[in-house]
């Protein structure tokens, strides 16, 4: 990469309907990113604050709200964050204590990131938390620069997408096209960032698929 380039910041946005039987989901799919990312080491804090994010909203805005989850890599830190619709209701640690069954979601935000907020909007707001990237020396790695850690190579992205795949995680139907287009924009990301335009290489894969399509038809 050229040294005078500067890395872009690799996102994942992502719109969900706010369920208990999309936690999991959730969880999956930001382990992915970030095995993708190059990131695993901080997969295990980043899954604990999607989980309580998400429930949160699912306590305290409603079953069924439409949100929507952000992850996104920045120089030290990892950031995780949740928009939804409501505007009123200000999500704050109640706190639980130890034998309490609800309550401990954000607390447990707070322990794991190096800090969190809330921020306001005219229709809705932002839960957010910040993991440091320091997180990643409880398995190994070395704490620095986060964004100089993220593997850019597609390939290696591709290998560890079948990897992820085949090792006994099927994906749902939305799930698959979901990781198919994060896999193709990080592709994409990583050919804009060699100087290449990302509209003509989709131009010319669209036309290489017609063409197998036809062949195959």
């Amino acid at each position: 990469m050229n040294a005078n380039r500067r890395m872009s910041s690799p996102e994942w946005i992502h719109p969900f309907t706010a369920r208990p039987a999309g936690v999991s989901e959730l969880r999956r799919l930001t382990s992915l990113y970030l095995d993708l990312w190059g990131l695993s080491g901080m997969g295990d804090a980043a899954q604990l604050c999607v989980s309580e994010l998400v429930t949160n909203v699912i306590n305290h805005v409603g079953e069924g709200a439409p949100a929507v989850l952000s992850v996104r890599v920045s120089d030290a830190h990892l950031r995780i964050s949740i928009r939804d619709a409501e505007s009123q209701l200000m999500p704050r640690p109640l706190g639980a204590t130890p034998t309490s069954e609800t309550g401990r979601g954000l607390a447990l935000v707070a322990a794991v990131a190096e800090r969190w907020g809330v921020t306001a909007a005219m229709h809705g707001k932002t839960t957010w938390c910040e993991i440091a990237a320091s997180c990643t020396e409880q398995v190994g790695g070395a704490a620095g620069p986060l964004l100089s850690k993220v593997d850019t190579r597609p390939l290696s992205s591709a290998q560890t997408l079948h990897g992820w795949l085949a090792g006994g995680r099927p994906l749902h139907l939305v799930a698959q096209e979901e990781v198919a287009v994060g896999l193709i924009a990080e592709v994409l990301r990583w050919l804009q960032a060699q100087g290449h335009d990302p509209d003509t290489v989709l131009g010319y894969a669209h036309m290489r698929l017609e063409g197998v399509c036809g062949t195959v038809g």
